[in-house]
């Protein structure tokens, strides 16, 4: 019964995601922000690599706030990201943070290896 409940959890987790993230799409700012906090320094050329909605948004963010964008990272636009994650490249080192790799640690976590999209795994 326990795995039921766990499934059952993990289901509605994972609508009330996709939910927020079509309601609030600025959520991606604090996942930039915890993304950011896995580099001690960004090297120049560091690259941010978002949906090409979640990219405008982050410019138009920045622009508004005045900050200048050209020692933080380049913004690079991947349709392959869905909206609410991101990746950042700076040399060799890579962080994930798209919205299935969130999902998918949340998941092992719990013992589990539940697929973000329905159907996959």
């Amino acid at each position: 019964m326990a795995a039921d409940v766990l499934s059952l959890a993990l289901e509605v987790s994972r609508h009330l995601v996709r939910q927020s993230l079509r309601v609030k799409p600025e959520g991606v700012l604090a996942i930039i922000r915890e993304a950011t906090l896995c580099f001690p320094g960004l090297e120049p050329g560091a690259r941010l690599l978002l949906n090409p909605a979640d990219a405008s948004l982050v410019r138009e963010v920045l622009a508004s706030q005045s900050v200048n964008n050209e020692n933080l990272w380049d913004i690079v636009e991947d349709a392959q990201i869905e909206r609410g994650g991101c990746r950042f490249v700076s040399g060799p080192t890579h962080v994930d943070a798209t919205v299935q790799e969130r999902w998918r640690r949340v998941v092992a976590a719990l013992g589990r290896d539940d697929s973000w999209l329905e159907g996959d795994g």
